[in-house]
């Protein structure tokens, strides 16, 4: 054979090694299978914001085949809780800030310590909310909480001791967080959950009401909570819904979309507990904004607040796992392989998003390790990109 023929076969072997299995870019020179970098620490709030940016997408990797949907193809890395996991696919959709506004589990806090890492007190001098170890939320040390009794008491903590963060100004916010409220005694007052504010604020208290607030409340002694929404002044429509039991964590999620322009039938809010899928306040194409109220989103407040307690009534309020964004789409893991069956998920904070590989920081929660769970991407809508879950089983050695 001669040796230009036996260089030719040498060049079409490779050409067919090389489409058979493609590398992607991103991994060029590793092994596929070893875990990715570490991102930035997850406990702090912006974590990787400002430096992850958007991964490039692998030219080398088709489209969907087939015009099939949206597809995950594989899960490496570290499924560890806190490890890197990359997420394979086709079709997951692009995020040019894949990393959410605010993830905190609290896991960077000092016990016993005031509220820090971006939050800061809604009134100044108060003694709370602190970092406790008394109650958290799945796999965690601690969360953050308040302490509130009736005034005569002189009891550490206060019915207005609250934190928030500002973020970027924006149309659009959605939060996930978990809440918990212990009570002993006269369970009379009225829980001040999360709320997303606006500025400017026509004449409200800055982060905690006015013109662009979403607000949730919950009066434990009647059982049942309300939501408002004011879209300008003197407009704050209320709608009685459920509430959130003591003694037990819960998962509430808030998203408040503004009219834009202000006027406009094209905003939408929603409030959803524990993994429903009927809301138990839902507005969509409507005006969430008054037209003479030009506002942006730009604020969060934790729900560590309780008016009006009274007589021997002692609360203590917890908060934790709290996520915020200003776009719907983002990794969970669910406790069913059909995305509207599933009522435990949780959420995978992303640090880098392309078409083709979202890579995450694993969040365990509530799952216990090898417990078999299913992966889902939701899309800007907040819409699950394939019904179907992706198997995995969170830790290592798991069969």
């Amino acid at each position: 054979m001669s040796s230009s023929l036996l260089l030719r076969l040498l060049a079409l072997a490779l050409l067919v090694t090389g489409c058979s299995e493609p590398v992607p870019s991103a991994d060029a020179g590793r092994d596929v299978d070893a875990e990715v970098s570490d991102p930035p620490d997850a406990a702090s709030p912006d974590a990787g914001r400002d430096d992850a940016g958007p991964i490039q997408a692998d030219a080398s990797v088709p489209p969907c085949p087939g015009g099939e949907g949206p597809t995950i193809t594989a899960v490496l890395g570290d499924t560890d809780h806190g490890g890197a996991m990359e997420i394979r696919g086709c079709g997951l959709g692009e995020e040019a800030s894949p990393s959410p506004l605010i993830w905190d589990d609290f896991e960077g806090g000092t016990l016993g310590e005031l509220a820090g890492d971006g939050w800061r007190l809604q009134r100044e001098r108060e003694t709370h909310p602190i970092y406790t170890d008394v109650q958290r939320y799945g796999q965690g040390r601690l969360s953050l909480t308040n302490h509130v009794e009736p005034n005569v008491n002189d009891a550490p903590g206060c019915q207005f001791c609250g934190a928030y963060q500002e973020v970027e100004p924006s149309n659009e916010l959605y939060v996930s967080y978990r809440f918990r409220f212990d009570v002993t005694g006269d369970d009379y007052g009225v829980l001040k959950l999360a709320r997303l504010a606006s500025s400017p604020n026509y004449g409200g208290v800055d982060h905690y009401n006015g013109v662009g607030t979403l607000m949730f409340q919950y009066q434990p002694h009647a059982g049942w909570g309300y939501a408002n929404l004011v879209t300008g002044v003197g407009e704050h429509p209320s709608i009685t819904i459920g509430g959130v039991p003591r003694g037990e964590w819960h998962r509430v999620e808030m998203y408040y979309r503004l009219s834009s322009p202000a006027g406009a039938a094209n905003g939408a809010a929603y409030i959803a507990i524990d993994g429903e899928h009927e809301r138990r306040f839902d507005i969509d194409d409507a005006v969430t904004l008054d037209g003479d109220y030009p506002t942006q989103l730009h604020s969060l407040l934790l729900p560590l607040m309780l008016a009006n307690p009274r007589d021997d009534g002692v609360f203590d309020l917890y908060v934790d796992d709290v996520y915020l964004d200003d776009s719907r789409a983002r990794v969970e893991v669910a406790d069913a392989p059909r995305w509207l069956d599933t009522r435990r998920r949780e959420i995978q904070p992303a640090t880098a998003w392309a078409p083709d590989r979202i890579d995450v920081t694993v969040h365990q929660g509530a799952f216990e390790a090898c417990e078999p769970v299913y992966l889902y991407v939701l899309d800007a809508s907040g819409a699950p990109l394939s019904e179907a879950g992706f198997p995995l089983a969170l830790g290592s050695g798991c069969p």
